[in-house]
């Protein structure tokens, strides 16, 4: 480690290969770092990152006097997968490891750690212990952790009511584009488009309509809270929705998020389709068939308005080409009849001369 004025980083290498992850790497690391005796810490910190060799460099100021300037190198890959080695190459520039690169380890199943399933994770989270939960890992522990998976219904009814004021924010664009002020007589920019009434009557049906596919306690959202109310905003009722809740909680959990599927059977293959699902499914799969990047219907109508927009631009070239065209036919016209009239008023001036000088002679 060096302050910002060594000169000694003209002698690193930070380059090198490993076998397999959790290797040394071994190697000149002269590939990296240039005989460039002006090179600064940062400057070495920023060809380390360049080089893209699994470790990040930066440059941090431990606010001594004097030197205060160190370089930290860290892996960018957790747990043993992202141990390297540094070697100095015997220069002497006394590296000190911080934190060595190791597994998460715990002992799953009960107090005897004898009798406990080792689990090992590269991380600080274990996502396959329990089906469904992400346990994090924030401290080492000598005793048994008891883990405790309960139902979080706060959770559940903010997600609720994220969702009806997610459709009126929704809903709200659309009016907002779908207009007329009749005092100002303004329009919005899609008054009348058919995809915006397409987009607004299918999550209305969705709302509105019960679902007859499922067969539990709830088939609609108003029964758990969930309704269509004046002005046509989506209302959300908390103590509904609650109530709903601890009526039947399956009942709900299908109504909002039940998915059921079967064998094509226009195909006769391995390809699935969907039987049945619940009411909150059908409106993500509405929302994603609307914003869809490749054929959603706003992007259809996107590609429909670039496609006439080529088109006009392409007939005003066409038009731009016609009017040069006419533009310079009566530039040529009004030129030729320009030298017809400096003809004709020679011609006339010619004539009146003519006259003054015939006019006396035929008086005598």
């Amino acid at each position: 480690v060096e302050d910002s004025g060594s000169t000694t980083a003209a002698e690193l290498g930070l380059a090198g290969t490993a076998d397999a992850p959790g290797s040394n790497i071994e190697g000149s690391f002269e590939s990296v770092i240039t005989d460039e005796a002006s090179d600064t810490l940062q400057a070495i910190a920023n060809k380390i990152n360049d080089a893209n060799i699994g470790v990040a460099a930066s440059v941090i100021n431990d606010g001594s006097p004097g030197a205060p300037f160190r370089l930290s190198l860290n892996s960018e890959d957790a747990g043993t997968d992202g141990a390297f080695v540094f070697d100095d190459g015997g220069i002497g520039l006394n590296t000190i490891t911080l934190s060595k690169a190791e597994d998460a380890v715990v002992f799953y199943g009960g107090n005897d750690a004898s009798k406990s399933i080792v689990v090992e994770s590269k991380s600080n989270t274990l996502s396959s212990i329990i089906p469904g939960a992400d346990i994090s890992l924030l401290s080492v522990s000598d005793r048994p952790v008891t883990v405790t998976i309960a139902l979080d219904d706060e959770s559940i009814i903010e997600n609720a009511n994220s969702l009806a004021n997610t459709l009126n924010g929704v809903f709200d664009t659309l009016d907002r584009y779908d207009s007329y002020n009749a005092d100002t007589e303004e329009r919005g920019l899609l008054l009348g488009d058919s995809t915006v009434a397409q987009i607004r009557n299918r999550l209305y049906n969705a709302l509105i309509q019960p679902n007859n596919e499922l067969t539990g306690q709830f088939t609609s959202l108003s029964q758990i809270g969930i309704r269509v109310g004046a002005g046509a905003r989506v209302e959300f009722d908390q103590d509904k929705f609650t109530a709903a809740l601890q009526t039947d909680r399956d009942a709900v959990e299908a109504l909002l998020t039940f998915e059921q599927f079967e064998v094509d059977p226009d195909t006769g293959n391995d390809t699935t389709v969907v039987a049945a699902q619940g009411v909150g499914v059908e409106i993500s799969k509405i929302l994603d068939r609307i914003t869809d990047s490749i054929d959603g219907l706003v992007q259809t109508k996107l590609n429909t308005f670039d496609t006439q927009v080529q088109l006009n631009e392409a007939r005003i070239e066409e038009l731009d080409i016609r009017l040069e065209a006419k533009r310079a036919r009566l530039l040529a016209q009004f030129q030729a009849m320009e030298s017809a009239l400096a003809q004709l008023q020679d011609q006339s001036s010619s004539l009146s001369q003519i006259q003054r000088i015939s006019a006396p002679q035929s008086s005598s």
